[in-house]
């Protein structure tokens, strides 16, 4: 039901972006030489479900009270309505006059990604809100190259469309309403630890990767680390996973998580050379807007780190729009990443879906290799996916592997590639390079990366 609310109200949301777009247009020759942008909250209805009127207009003051502090005095400031701020940036400041196009939605894309990280405290709890932006740099002379996604740059004057389009659930009042609180305090700690992270005040503690890896179970090799967010304590000990993606995806917050895991597995590449990793993405962070340039820029600029970046698409939200994340996957490929597919079997996309992404790796998720061991029943389930996996892509991986029989399991329905206990827990340190003659290099064709079925890559013990 929740997966449901969340496409239609990102769907919703497309809609009133075009309407305010073009609603603002009329705004424009009011302000001649100035940049102008709209920041809205997007998650404010569902604060004032979950919170009531007078707590939900607190937090969205607050929020605006930072981007003040942003804004400082390069411009000023109206409140359009009760979730919307027009914010005006003149020629004859130090950020008006270094405006453009490009730098523009680079400063949208910096707000609405800060200002989610700071919490409200309320009487109910912390309270975190959501930025959506678009912007018009209305300018007599502009850059006229293109932007990271390869798309011209927008013309003075032109209003962009509502960027990062806010995607969580409107919850109902009473159970719902509940809930949405709840999950409110578990992203809230996540949120301050992701934030203590970025502003270096983590120290032992925080929300850092924790590495686990993929081998191969006949042979010993180490394909790749999957780098898995986890929360840790003040020593550097890793708290229980629990459920708190699950509340970022509800919410509509996991897109922030996810940005910081793919920064931090880049700066991971460039630091190891020999290595390969993959990283996981919600369903929900699969759209083309500015938060990628800076990791499409770098990217561009470093095929050789491209090339060993996996993009691990999760399935436990729905996706918003297929199309939009089909097109995600394909420029993401183009660049050279690898595209895995995980929780394969209990996802939420079909296999016509599956087909589109073209993924290189498939892992099936390990509630099938639990069945397996449980009845004979399981064990042909088990073997049917690994049959269906294999038809769509060239490497399959079996995920939850803890015993010699799921191994062996894994190992009878032709599944070499394993990830579990077994083969290792997750770890909070670096990983280790392998000792190899060489990495895979992708093909050169169109589609860029693909899984080599039998690396000569081994594992340092």
């Amino acid at each position: 039901m929740w997966g449901l609310a969340m496409a239609i109200n990102a769907d919703r949301r497309r809609t009133e972006g075009t309407r305010a777009g073009a609603a603002h247009v009329a705004r424009l020759a009011r302000y001649p030489d100035t940049a102008l942008f709209w920041f809205r909250i997007g998650n404010y209805p569902h604060l004032v479900a979950a919170y009531g009127q007078e707590l939900a207009s607190e937090a969205v003051a607050t929020a605006h009270d930072h981007i003040a502090r942003l804004v400082q005095d390069n411009g000023t400031m109206e409140t359009c309505r009760a979730d919307v701020l027009e914010v005006r940036i003149k020629r004859g400041t130090r950020l008006g006059d270094t405006m453009t196009p490009a730098s523009g939605a680079a400063w949208a894309a910096t707000v609405c990604e800060a200002i989610p990280l700071l919490a409200f405290a309320s009487k109910a709890g912390p309270i975190h809100v959501w930025v959506s932006a678009c912007w018009s740099i209305f300018t007599p002379e502009s850059d006229s190259g293109e932007s990271d996604s390869g798309e011209d740059a927008s013309s003075p004057g032109d209003v962009s469309e509502w960027m990062f389009p806010f995607v969580g659930a409107l919850p109902e009042y009473g159970e719902e309403a509940e809930r949405y609180r709840a999950d409110m305090a578990i992203v809230s700690h996540a949120l301050t630890a992701l934030k203590s992270m970025r502003d270096g005040t983590a120290g032992s503690g925080g929300l850092r990767p924790f590495w686990q890896k993929v081998r191969c179970a006949d042979s010993g090799v180490t394909r790749y680390f999957e780098a898995l967010a986890r929360l840790s304590d003040s020593k550097g000990l890793p708290e229980r996973p629990g459920t708190y993606i699950l509340s970022m995806e509800r919410l509509g917050f996991v897109r922030l998580l996810d940005l910081f895991m793919v920064r931090q597995v880049i700066a991971e590449l460039e630091r190891s050379e020999d290595i390969q990793i993959a990283v996981n993405l919600s369903a929900l962070s699969l759209s083309d807007d500015p938060w990628w340039d800076d990791i499409r820029s770098t990217l561009r600029r470093n095929g050789h780190i491209a090339r060993r970046l996996l993009l691990e698409i999760t399935e436990t939200a729905s996706f918003p729009k297929v199309s939009d994340a089909v097109r995600f996957v394909d420029t993401m490929r183009r660049l050279g990443c690898g595209i895995v597919l995980d929780d394969f079997g209990t996802g939420y996309a079909s296999v016509r879906q599956l087909l589109a992404f073209a993924p290189d790796i498939i892992k099936i998720d390990s509630l099938f290799l639990r069945r397996a061991t449980a009845s004979e029943r399981g064990r042909a389930i088990f073997v049917s996916l690994a049959q269906l996996a294999k038809s769509i892509s060239a490497t399959v991986v079996a995920e939850g592997v803890e015993t010699s029989q799921h191994r062996n399991i894994a190992l009878e329905a032709g599944v070499n590639w394993q990830q579990g206990y077994l083969w290792g827990q997750p770890c909070g340190c670096r990983p280790r390079p392998y000792v190899a003659d060489g990495l895979p290099q992708p093909p050169e064709t169109s589609r860029g990366w693909q899984c080599a079925p039998e690396p000569s890559l081994r594992f340092v013990q």
